[in-house]
């Protein structure tokens, strides 16, 4: 990482006939702003350039985290607002924790006894239902036939394709093709509603798992071709990389404290650079222009002049952003059009009861009327829940109902407490204490079949203006290790580009 180009590091280069600071704004305090500031940080201190990079951080919020925000509430219960962990086989996350001072004895993961792994899925039949690799289980449960069950395992046996893939291939109908119609509606539809909140049947295939489509094309198998990757991994010696993953704790990783804790820590770290870094909190920037001298100027403010300018946070969060060029703002605009699903996030939290159900989580069918999925919170991290309380994270909306965004916490809340009824999650001897509700709307990007033509607005308007560069969960996923690996991406691409005398 933090490669050294010739044409930017040299010391024959006049780019560094100057001590003058190079100046870079980061519109976004999320973990991918954040991560880019880290980024020239260490670039400043690894004396890898002989001019210091000076950042600022414009955030719009009065705080700093974007979804990554962890509350305790007065039961002494953390409640997550966004993500509830990141998975330790994202080396790219390990990678950023290890840079911020974070070893794996600060984090923790979920108990690996059975009754606080198995997830479940709501079954046909409206019950819930544990996912097992167990045939005979999934054929008890009514989630798949013996027919479909050999469907599933004929996938084994499935070869390369002599044509080319269709690159419109959304997931539903990719993972249809693979291993059938039933376990596309009763797997692959509800692992989609609770990751992007729906749009299985919209999302692209290779958008959504690139990886998976590039085995499709290069081996056919799915299942086959995961077998015999988990047999060389026994066989073969651990690369750097995978040494890394190795010494940490496996699982789904978080802190004692929430996930909070990687903003706290990643913002920690900036101060130490507080001469060169700065943040910016209740900071909107709301005009981008170009100036005579090729500097970028925010908010029509001489002394907020920029060398570089890095936009972290989602286009459609700032719908009226002018660029002082109408070609841009063309660009922008078709941005606005990318279609997005809403997200609610309820913790709903009380006594808890000897009968009060362990495991990870329930996903929901298509025939949800809002429900996109349950966690059980105090059985993934006990360490967040006290121990005489339970603790349900209710996600809703998505395309499952996108009206609920604007209902009342009421209405809200009374259709949560049916749904864990429903779904034999809450007793009549359980008491419900706190009920905690965010919204965030518009949160997720859907990658369909105009993707490709979006991101090609962001490349035209990094060639209007070419020290802008685009990092976010809208350009490489929705996950945490997403947004760390976009930030990197952008910034070694900073890096490569030559830089001559300003």
């Amino acid at each position: 990482m933090l490669s050294q180009p010739k044409s930017f590091c040299s010391s024959e280069n006049s780019h560094f006939e100057t001590n003058k600071p190079i100046r870079v704004a980061v519109v976004g305090a999320g973990c991918t702003g954040l991560r880019i500031a880290l980024l020239f940080k260490k670039l400043n201190e690894n004396g890898m350039v002989q001019r210091p990079v000076e950042v600022v951080i414009f955030e719009k919020r009065s705080e700093v985290g974007g979804f990554l925000q962890t509350r305790k509430n007065s039961s002494g219960l953390l409640v997550e607002s966004g993500a509830q962990g990141v998975l330790s086989s994202r080396t790219i996350f390990l990678r950023a924790l290890e840079d911020i001072g974070l070893q794996p004895k600060d984090v923790i993961t979920p108990p690996t006894q059975k009754q606080h792994a198995t997830r479940y899925v709501i079954a046909p039949s409206g019950r819930i239902a544990p996912l097992s690799a167990n045939p005979f289980s999934l054929w008890k449960n009514r989630l798949l036939s013996p027919l479909q069950i050999l469907r599933l395992i004929a996938e084994l046996f499935r070869s390369r394709q002599n044509t080319p893939p269709n690159p419109d291939e959304n997931l539903y109908d990719f993972f249809k093709r693979h291993f059938g119609r039933a376990c596309a509606e009763n797997f692959l539809l509800p692992f989609a509603t609770g990751i992007w909140g729906g749009g299985a049947q919209k999302l692209l295939a290779r958008h959504a798992f690139p990886r998976l489509s590039q085995i499709d094309v290069a081996h056919g198998s799915l299942l086959r071709f995961a077998f015999f990757s988990f047999i060389a991994k026994l066989l073969k010696k651990q690369t750097v990389e995978s040494s890394l993953r190795y010494s940490w704790p496996r699982g789904l990783l978080s802190f004692p404290n929430g996930m909070q804790t990687l903003i706290e820590k990643m913002s920690d770290k900036l101060k130490e650079s507080a001469s060169l870094i700065t943040i910016r909190v209740n900071s909107p920037v709301q005009k981008i222009e170009l100036d005579t001298a090729g500097k970028l100027i925010i908010n029509e403010k001489e002394d907020d002049s920029f060398d570089s300018i890095f936009w972290t946070t989602s286009p459609w969060s700032t719908p009226n952003l002018v660029f002082a060029n109408k070609d841009a703002e063309l660009e922008w605009k078709n941005l606005q059009n990318t279609p997005t699903h809403h997200l609610i996030v309820v913790n709903v939290s009380g006594q808890r009861d000897p009968a009060t159900r362990d495991g990870f989580g329930v996903l929901a069918r298509r025939e949800s009327s809002g429900l996109l999925g349950v966690l059980f919170v105090h059985s993934i991290y006990p360490q967040h829940v006290p121990a005489n309380l339970f603790s349900y994270r209710i996600l809703l909306a998505g395309d499952r109902n996108p009206e609920m965004i604007s209902w009342s916490d009421e209405s809200l809340k009374t259709y949560c407490l049916q749904q864990l009824k429903t779904l034999d999650l809450l007793t009549n001897h359980e008491s419900v204490s706190e009920i905690e509700i965010v919204r965030w709307p518009r949160a997720i990007g859907i990658a369909d079949h105009e993707h490709d033509a979006r991101m090609n607005s962001l490349w035209r308007l990094e060639a209007h203006f070419p020290e802008l560069r685009f990092a976010g969960i809208y350009k490489k996923g929705v996950g945490v290790a997403d947004a760390l690996l976009s930030a990197e991406e952008a910034f070694e691409a900073w890096l490569s580009v030559p830089r001559p005398n300003r």
